[in-house]
């Protein structure tokens, strides 16, 4: 397990451009082609996992099943743990009817119990690289309740920077200098759903 520095936030499309405008005059470089990804989030009955996330609690967890429909048909079971050490996710790949037997029976959890379906979300993402510092844009977000037609567009686009533990904060803050505002897909698809 490798802990690594993970800080995302919400922007405007307009501060979104104009960041990546002045990344790429520092050697900002594409990885490779934006892709779909859509992921189910699954909680328990006390929706623990979005108060957790709310709360800023560590350690905290969020289960999630991803695909990326576009691009290829891999499913994965994803945890992301949040711990005072850092983050980090274990994945594991998944078959079509594992998928659907999580979909139907939940997921049984250590600390939260029986874990079921909850939101579905689904955006573009686009990826880069700066030196040891991998960049992603998510734009246009959107979050379902599971298993309904319930959806909600976000007006807000999301950047990620994922860097080894050795990368200072001083210097991602100066590579992309805006107010850090903590962000969850899974709580802010709860708060705009109003399933919270």
């Amino acid at each position: 397990m490798s802990f690594r520095i993970e800080e995302k936030f919400s922007c405007t499309k307009f501060e979104q451009k104009k960041i990546l405008v002045d990344l790429q005059k520092i050697g900002l470089k594409t990885l490779h082609p934006k892709r779909e990804i859509r992921s189910i989030y699954f909680d328990n009955n006390h929706k623990r996992m979005f108060e957790e996330s709310q709360e800023g609690s560590v350690p905290r967890k969020k289960i999630r099943i991803r695909e990326y429909p576009m691009y290829d048909k891999s499913i994965s079971l994803e945890t992301k743990i949040s711990s005072v050490e850092g983050k980090y996710k274990n994945s594991i790949a998944i078959s079509g009817d594992q998928k659907l037997k999580l979909l139907k029976f939940g997921r049984v959890d250590r600390l939260y119990g029986l874990c079921l379906p909850i939101i579905e979300v689904s955006y573009l993402r686009h990826y880069y690289q700066l030196d040891k510092v991998r960049i992603t844009v998510d734009e246009e977000i959107v979050y379902k309740i599971y298993n309904s037609k319930i959806f909600k567009r976000d007006p807000v686009n999301v950047i990620e920077l994922k860097a080894p533990a050795d990368v200072s904060e001083g210097y991602l803050k100066k590579l992309v200098p805006i107010s850090r505002r903590r962000f969850s897909k899974y709580a802010r698809g709860c708060e705009l759903l109003s399933i919270s």
